[in-house]
């Protein structure tokens, strides 16, 4: 069985509350490439995004990860099995310590694996090391997008989406 994780998008039509953004929209990423999605504002690239995550209402289509159907599977469950997404805003839960909103970034690992994921994220993002007792609202807009990826990363995706 090969390394290579593949997400799919087939045919899907979805949106927000019965308004349809997205319609008949196939795609395909693979784990190791990079992909971007390009386009005027109101386009439909964060709803492609949150589709892909199952944050959107899905009218139609099918969207499967490792030939796996994950259409309507809820989106902790998606993220279980190594999906991530970042939002373009703040993503951060402000009244937490950046600590505390690392450690929620990893939610749904177990306790055991924590630290070590935690040494690795601070390690690709040192200057969170410095802030760690500090409240996410206290830190600059920078640093709290920073905050945001590194808490994405400490479920180790294997297909994060930034």
């Amino acid at each position: 069985m090969s390394n290579v994780s593949r997400l799919a998008m087939e045919m899907v039509s979805a949106g927000y509350e019965g308004v349809q953004v997205l319609e008949d929209v196939s795609v395909e990423v693979s784990s190791g490439e990079i992909v971007a999605v390009l386009g005027p504002n109101g386009s439909g690239k964060s709803t492609l995004i949150k589709t892909f995550m199952g944050l959107t209402s899905l009218f139609g289509g099918k969207i499967s990860w490792n030939d796996q159907d994950i259409t309507r599977l809820p989106v902790h469950l998606r993220a279980f099995l190594g999906l991530a997404y970042v939002p373009q805003v703040d993503s951060v839960f402000p009244a937490l310590s950046v600590l505390e909103n690392l450690s929620m970034g990893a939610y749904l690992m177990p306790k055991r694996s924590i630290h070590g994921e935690l040494e690795r994220v601070l390690d690709l993002f040192p200057l969170l090391k410095e802030r760690l007792g500090v409240r996410a609202s206290s830190i600059s807009g920078g640093e709290r997008k920073m905050l945001s990826l590194a808490a994405a990363l400490m479920m180790r995706p294997r297909l994060p989406w930034l």
